[in-house]
């Protein structure tokens, strides 16, 4: 802090203030970059597919799978939006459709192993879809393998939202319906 004397005739020693009046301008007040309004928030699977990324304008969000209740991604207006489950979802007793390669099924849960298989997960928003996508069966060995297996799954936003979480070496996902 520095120090200055009132006067020469006294030892009085005051701290020195730098007083702000109203008619100063603001200065070195650092401002926000300003969000693009016309850009849709997307997500990301992280590679060893325990953590889903929100990507928004200027920031990448992580949500751990491995959470009570896994994530919830749905839609406000027409952006995607993710959060922590904060219980555990009910088990519907639905049984996983599956589609190899041309046709995507929308379903309405998955079940699928993590053990020999890489997932992603993307947003499509011109259809307000979320698709699990992953090659399985992958074989690692020096051999060419021309008969890799493609699967890919589509769950549909506009009717509700999709509950994603790991359980042991399963990614599960589960849409739940807000249509009564």
């Amino acid at each position: 802090m520095a120090l200055k004397k009132t006067s020469a005739k006294t030892n009085v020693v005051q701290p020195k203030t730098d007083v702000v009046k109203a008619e100063d301008p603001i200065k070195d007040i650092p401002i926000p970059s300003p969000t693009l309004p016309s850009m849709v928030n997307t997500i990301a699977l992280s590679t060893d597919m325990n953590t889903i990324y929100l990507i928004e304008a200027g920031r990448v969000i992580p949500y751990s799978l491995y959470s009570i209740g896994g994530v919830l991604i749905g839609l406000i207006g027409n952006q995607l939006t993710v959060v922590s489950a904060i219980e555990p979802m009910p088990d519907s007793g639905t049984k996983t459709e599956s589609a190899r390669a041309a046709v995507i099924p929308v379903v309405k849960s998955l079940k699928v192993s993590v053990d020999k298989g890489q997932w992603t997960i993307l947003f499509l928003p011109k259809f307000n879809r979320i698709s699990i996508m992953g090659a399985t069966d992958i074989d690692s060995s020096i051999r060419e393998n021309t008969d890799q297996q493609l699967e890919g799954y589509l769950f549909d936003l506009r009717e509700g939202y999709v509950n994603i979480r790991r359980s042991g070496n399963s990614l599960i996902a589960v849409s739940v319906s807000m249509k009564a």
